[in-house]
């Protein structure tokens, strides 16, 4: 009986490819961070961290495998140390890459178009991708290999199972739809094409690929359908009831985090070719699912309750509200979770635009005034009591342009220069939308001219916004801020 080993192989197309393997009468061997009971006789679970070489190799001494599907995800550093290894603990090695190593923006793709990390002399704008540069990076330690018995896949947009891809991410937009708010789109991808596949569809193409010498020293990209990102938008409506709002590319990069590569790649054209895994798997396209019945088999397959968000989601998705004026039921919003949620879809529906060097200030609440002057802005403290709940926000937010956000342990000097009408003593912070609160040492304010130089160590990276909170100031006091600059020092 041939074996199969799939390292980290639970996800969107692993799930598919081991019933397959079975059904076909292999060996399937998975490795698992978490407990898997075996549902079937041919089937062997490996309940480790398959990055823990010394474990793994420990649970595979002696075997040999027919094919190794590797889903994990590497450093460069620790793919060099382990691909050797691999190479020779099989036949034949999966090398799972990804359509983001591609370089190209327009036109056809083919697995012969240049790789980002090849070209980065001339575009450095790909630098932003790490994922698809390592990539390609570890493409690269293969093909140098002395073995040739590797084959790179290198996936395109896959949903599967709990796990629907769209312009924003893994169920990021699905989301949205099963909650009766709208998404977005960038008006300027309406018509612009992009691949999605289905993940059982993935399947099938890699086990036509077990075995293939023509596959051997190769790579493929697992393509089905090519459409626009409007055709999709349409399929997406039949399937969730799925709303669009198109906007402009700006308020689409202010809305989402554009420093994820995955969304800087959203932008680019990419209309691939399959001819070559067909002809080698002898496939056609008429053996994979078109997008509207394989969008409703993995939905109807799927747990609503992994359509949740938490963390770095729950701040875009309360961007979104803002952007799409579609706004989340809170209901849906974990307890622990609404305050921070609510705080962030208003700071994100505050549309006027006061500056100060790096900062926009936003005013959220009714503790504050602000007003811009040539020389500075005048903040006043209103009449508004501080009398509400604990939590009640009450906080005059500085918020960061995203390529200055702070850097965990690096060194930064915040400068004001503030002229007051009142004596106090107030405590500034900086935070990432409400959480992840540093402070700073309290500061005595004094009536007149003030200067101070706060230097700091950023506690945690993505430090968004600079504070203060209505709690240290008299009602109807103001001061003015004529001075206000982060710089990051050169020492770390």
């Amino acid at each position: 009986m041939k074996k199969i080993l799939l390292m980290g192989g639970t996800g969107a197309m692993g799930m598919y490819l081991t019933p397959l393997l079975l059904d076909k009468n292999y060996e399937v061997w998975i490795t698992s961070r978490s407990q898997r009971d075996s549902y079937h006789q041919n089937l062997k679970y490996l309940i480790g961290n398959a990055k823990n070489t010394n474990w793994l190799f420990s649970e595979v001494e002696n075997e040999k495998f027919d094919a190794i599907f590797d889903f994990m995800m590497y450093s460069n550093q620790e793919f060099e140390k382990v691909y050797q290894k691999l190479l020779s603990l099989t036949t034949q090695y999966f090398y799972f890459s990804s359509y983001r190593a591609y370089a190209h923006e327009d036109g056809i793709l083919t697995e012969d178009t240049a790789l980002k990390v090849d070209v980065l002399d001339k575009y450095p704008e790909y630098r932003v991708d790490r994922y698809g540069i390592n990539k390609g990076f570890q493409e690269n330690i293969l093909r140098k290999s002395e073995l040739k018995n590797w084959t790179i896949i290198r996936p395109a947009m896959t949903y599967g199972k709990n796990r629907i891809q769209w312009f924003a991410g893994d169920n990021f937009d699905v989301v949205r739809a099963v909650r009766g708010v709208l998404t977005a789109l960038p008006r300027s991808m309406w018509n612009i094409e992009n691949n999605i596949a289905y993940g059982r569809d993935v399947a099938l193409m890699l086990e036509r690929l077990i075995g293939k010498k023509r596959a051997f020293a190769q790579a493929f990209h697992t393509t089905t359908e090519t459409m626009s990102w409007g055709q999709m938008a349409d399929v997406y409506n039949q399937v969730f009831d799925m709303k669009i709002d198109l906007v402009s590319d700006e308020e689409y990069i202010e809305s989402i985090d554009y420093q994820d590569g995955r969304i800087v790649d959203r932008f680019r054209r990419k209309k691939f070719l399959n001819e070559k895994i067909l002809s080698v798997t002898g496939l056609s396209n008429d053996d994979f699912h078109d997008l509207k019945s394989g969008l409703t088999e993995a939905f109807q397959a799927s747990n609503i309750k992994n359509f949740q968000f938490n963390g770095n989601a729950a701040v875009y998705q309360a961007k979104f509200d803002a952007l799409t004026g579609s706004l989340t039921d809170l209901a849906f919003i974990p307890e622990t979770m609404r305050i921070q949620f609510e705080s962030i879809r208003k700071n994100a529906l505050f549309r006027e635009k006061i500056t100060m060097e790096q900062f926009r200030i936003r005013v959220i609440n009714d503790y504050w005034s602000a007003k811009q002057f040539e020389e500075g802005v005048k903040l006043t403290r209103t009449s508004r009591p501080c009398d509400g709940p604990i939590m009640d926000n009450r906080w005059i937010n500085f918020e960061l342009d995203p390529t200055d956000y702070l850097k965990k342990g690096k060194i930064y000097t915040l400068s004001l220069k503030i002229d007051s009408d009142v004596a106090t003593t107030f405590t500034p912070f900086v935070h990432h939308y409400g959480i992840g609160i540093q402070r700073f040492t309290p500061l005595q304010l004094k009536v007149g001219a003030n200067q101070f130089d706060i230097e700091f160590v950023a506690a945690t990276d993505n430090l968004t916004d600079f504070s203060l909170t209505a709690t240290d100031f008299t009602i109807q006091t103001s001061f003015f801020i004529k001075e206000m600059q982060l710089k990051k020092q050169k020492r770390s």
